[in-house]
């Protein structure tokens, strides 16, 4: 009988479930890919989309926890930025669900700001030195940036919340 578990035992456990977290996401992000069903296409591309970012999120957990962060430069700022669409995409899956709102895609307004904030990680990575770019890392990398995230979130929510309840 095992009476205590051993700290390393349950690190190995979870950096084994997240890994499979992981892969899963992939596979659900591929699959939906790949359904070309018309009267579903919207949904399975909000779909595969979330399960990417969820996906790569996972992925900056494990890398972190494992302490293998600095092999990837620009890992973590990348799963930052994607990180602002969870919500918005979760939304738009509801409204793709009902029958009032035809259009939700990929191009949506919605999805418009975590565009941007990936954009401006993606060129201040690849131009660090430039006026740009260090521009862009003090402008993602601040404390407000997490509450502008927060907020973002708690709104969003509350939009999914209000939408459900319209069903």
């Amino acid at each position: 009988m095992i009476s205590s578990v051993e700290p390393v035992m349950i690190k190995d456990l979870s950096l084994f479930l997240n890994a499979l977290g992981a892969g899963n996401c992939f596979l659900l992000s591929y699959t939906y890919l790949l359904k070309k069903q018309p009267k579903t296409l919207k949904v399975n591309q909000l779909l595969s989309l979330l399960f990417f970012i969820l996906g790569v999120v996972i992925v900056n957990t494990l890398v972190n926890f494992t302490g293998y962060s600095y092999l990837f430069s620009g890992f973590e700022s990348i799963s930052n930025a994607l990180t602002y669409g969870i919500a918005p995409l979760l939304l738009l899956y509801v409204r793709a669900l009902s029958a009032k709102h035809i259009k939700s895609t990929l191009w949506s307004p919605h999805l418009l700001p975590g565009y941007a904030i990936l954009l401006i990680t993606l060129i201040s990575l690849a131009f660090p030195t430039t006026g740009f770019g260090q521009w862009g890392e003090a402008l993602l990398n601040n404390n407000w940036a997490i509450g502008l995230w927060n907020l973002q979130f708690a709104v969003y929510l509350v939009l999914l919340f209000m939408e459900l309840r319209s069903m």
